[in-house]
Parts: C-alpha cells; structure tokens; sequence
C-alpha cells in the first residue's frame, strides 16, 4: 500500500486582494497564513508517514517570489528529508522554471524539467511507482505535451501523471495546458495529480483525476475550506480524502435586514459573526439584502462599518468584515448595470493581450478586474448618496 499527499498551488507571499485596510495584527496573520499551510502539510506528512508528496505547480507566485518564501519552502522540505519522504515537484505557470530562485531544494526534491519525464520509487512497502510530468519553462508559453506522456503498459507498478493545466471547458485566460478528460484516460494511469486550479475539483472519481485547490486561499472567489488531497490504496484501489488545512477563511454571506435603523443592522452584522467565530479565523464578504422600499442610508452603512471592524480589535479569532454592499430590492438603475459590459470588455482585454503577457513586460500592460469593479462598487455609492439628496466626502 502506498500513502501519499497531493497539493498545488500553494503560492507562497501571494498578497490577499481585500478591499478595506487591514490593522496589523489581522495582516501580520495573513502574511503568515501561506507559511502556515504548508507547515500543515509537512506535519501531517510526517504524522502520516507518507510515502512522498506531490506539488503539480505553482509552489511560489510569480511576481511575488523571495528570498523568505524560498528559504521557508527549502526548511520544510529539509523535514521531509530527514524522514526519508520525498517531493515531486513540477513548475506551473506562476513558479515557472524562468523565474529566478533564491534557495537550493535538498536532493529528496525531485523536480521536472520542461520535457516530459518519468522517475521510479521503490516504497518502504516495495510498492513501485513511477511518476510522469513536466515543468513549464515560461509563463507565456503554451505548453501541450499530453502526447508525450507514456501509457501505462499495464505493469506491477502505480502509474501517476502530474500536470498543472485546465480541462478544456474552464475558463481561464492563461497560457496552461488544455485537455480532455478522454485524453487522461487514454494514458491509464491509476491517479492525475493535476494543479492550476483553484477550486477543489474532482474531474473523475473512478479514474482519479484530480484538483486538490489551493492551498490557502487568499481572495473571495476561493472561499470555503482549502487544503491538499490525502491519498492511499494500492494499483487496484485507491482512496482520497480532502483534508483542510487553511489558517483563515474567506466566506461570502447574505444577511436580511430586518429593520434600517443604525444600531439595528450593527446588531444584526455583530449576531452574524458570533455565530461563525467558532469556524476560527475568517474574512468576509457581506451583501445585505433589504426588501424594504426605503433605501439603506450608505453614509451610514459605512460609519456602521467601520464599528464592526473595530469591534475584532482584541479578538484572536477574528471574523473580519472587509466588504459590505447592499442588495436593494428597489433600487434604481445603477452604476454596476450601466457599465456592466465594461467588466466583459476588461476580460475581452485580456484576452487579446494574452500573446504579450511576457514576464518582463506584463506588468506595465496588465488589466485587473478586480480593480475595475472596486471603481465601479464606490461610484454606485456615490451615485446612491446623490439619489438620497446626501453630501459624502471621502
């Protein structure tokens, strides 16, 4: 039997995007919180006495890779050294190989060149199993090597392929590797130890295709728990199971009002984090819906704000408000659906600018959605005031 655990994307100094400033001890936890997760997994690693770990890319962010996050990684991976686990590690688009590194890995670091390759394990447990995979040089290359992946002949060994791409009906606007799942299977292996996505995603039970996510997420389209896959069974059976290991959540929730006064939505928002602080450190997107015909007063939505952040000063397990908005159900034409094709033109953008999106250049041409909507998210405010007859000033 063999024991392993699968991860990708762990993305070490990958900034959080939040939308409100942050006090320092919150951000000093979120710096943190990568560093954190990976420690998980090589504790659990150790606890578990797993045979070997398997990283399908973006171990570091590409804009974002230091000294300290090479250093850390490298001290982990002397762990799993010295209790003879080993490390399988392929480049993804973000830590591809042109990114320059600060720190040397220790040799139980296998790691894949930009041709695909196959190395062998004999197990503590003499389970042989052979790994497949390769790393990307650059990030603008697209790189399509499925064809040159072995088959799997069938033999007494455990057949895994690594790959840090997409299935083909993902939307994503970067350079990956994009399949079918009928690809995969042609190679019968017993397990795809894929990354590059960010979501947990099982694309095959039966075969074994899948995404474990990231590791730690650091954005509201990544919420939920986020962790690494724990593997087990042998060339006839294998299981998996999810296992979380993130330090902080990100969440959306809906919360209906009740009533428009002041302290009557501070308690209502102060109820709501009580009854999450038990799920341990989390941040938050909020929308408040109000089916009343009066509109929420939003100069003082954002003092009511403002209090409720003050509020996890002193908690250690913090629920932490970023964002609040208003879903009102009688509210007049906004900004956000009059320039609603202008976040599809951004995308669009993207798109045609992906041929240029070269290491050294992209971030002087790069276009960030997220930004654009913020910009959007304030001049509804704004516009919202002026409809009450209010003055705001920032």
């Amino acid at each position: 039997m063999i024991k392993f655990i699968h991860c990708s994307d762990i993305r070490l100094d990958e900034p959080f995007q939040l939308a409100g400033d942050i006090p320092q001890y919150i951000m000093q936890s979120i710096r943190n919180a990568g560093y954190k997760s990976l420690k998980r997994v090589v504790d659990d690693a150790i606890d578990r006495q797993v045979d070997f770990i398997i990283i399908s890319g973006n171990l570091f962010s590409q804009e974002n890779r230091n000294i300290r996050a090479d250093y850390y990684a490298a001290q982990q991976f002397e762990r799993l050294k010295a209790e003879n686990i080993y490390v399988y590690y392929i480049h993804g688009i973000e830590d591809n190989m042109s990114v320059k590194s600060f720190h040397k890995f220790p040799d139980n670091v296998i790691t894949f060149g930009e041709d695909v390759e196959t190395y062998e394990l004999v197990t503590k447990g003499k389970e042989r199993v052979r790994f497949h995979g390769f790393s990307y040089k650059e990030y603008s290359n697209y790189e399509y090597k499925l064809d040159m992946y072995p088959v799997n002949e069938v033999d007494q060994s455990i057949h895994i392929g690594l790959l840090n791409g997409l299935h083909h009906q993902m939307n994503t606007e970067k350079a990956h590797t994009e399949f079918h799942i009928e690809e995969l299977n042609r190679k019968m292996y017993h397990y795809w130890a894929l990354g590059g996505y960010s979501k947990h995603v099982s694309l095959n039970e039966l075969a074994h295709i899948h995404y474990p996510g990231k590791l730690q997420a650091n954005r509201f389209d990544d919420d939920g728990e986020t962790g690494y896959l724990y593997v087990e069974g042998d060339s006839s059976k294998l299981s998996t199971t999810f296992i979380p290991v993130n330090t902080i959540t990100f969440n959306k929730a809906v919360i209906k009002l009740g009533s428009l006064e002041r302290h009557a939505i501070y308690q209502n928002l102060q109820a709501f984090k009580d009854s999450v602080r038990h799920r341990g450190r989390q941040i938050y997107q909020v929308t408040l819906r109000n089916e009343e015909e009066s509109l929420v007063d939003l100069h003082m939505l954002q003092k009511v704000t403002e209090q409720i952040q003050l509020a996890e000063l002193a908690e250690e397990q913090y629920v932490w408000i970023d964002d609040i908005t208003v879903d009102e159900a009688h509210a007049p034409h906004t900004l956000r659906e009059e320039f609603s094709d202008m976040l599809h033109t951004a995308t669009h953008m993207n798109t045609t600018l992906a041929p240029l999106q070269h290491t050294y250049i992209q971030k002087f041409i790069e276009h960030d959605d997220f930004e654009t909507a913020q910009l959007i998210d304030r001049g509804e405010i704004h516009l919202k005031m002026l409809m009450k007859g209010e003055q705001h000033e920032d």
